[in-house]
């Protein structure tokens, strides 16, 4: 999964296509930087949940940080073709965790 984030970090760099209203597809820099952010606060939540005792508490905020990076991602999925499957993948990661 890491390496399919960090592939579409990548790729952003190359795409200047339309999102949304509030998004600016072709500032590739505000676009790199708003997918790094997610992707580090999410890298993060792994981490802490990987050396944690995978408790409901750490459950709940790996599900939390999942949650918020779809959300982030979702926010500019118009500005490359591979956000949908990346927020999918996303998703079926998140929905694997089995705490309330």
């Amino acid at each position: 999964m890491k390496f399919k984030i960090l592939l579409i970090v990548a790729t952003l760099c190359f795409l200047p296509s339309c999102g949304g209203d509030d998004v600016d597809c072709t500032d590739t820099t505000a676009l790199n930087s708003t997918i790094a952010a997610a992707t580090n606060m999410l890298n993060a939540a792994i981490t802490t949940w990987n050396s944690s005792d995978q408790m409901d508490e750490s459950c709940n905020a790996l599900k939390s940080a999942y949650e918020d990076y779809i959300d982030t991602v979702e926010d500019i999925q118009d500005c490359a073709s591979d956000l949908p499957t990346l927020i999918t993948s996303a998703r079926t990661e998140k929905d694997r965790l089995t705490c309330n």
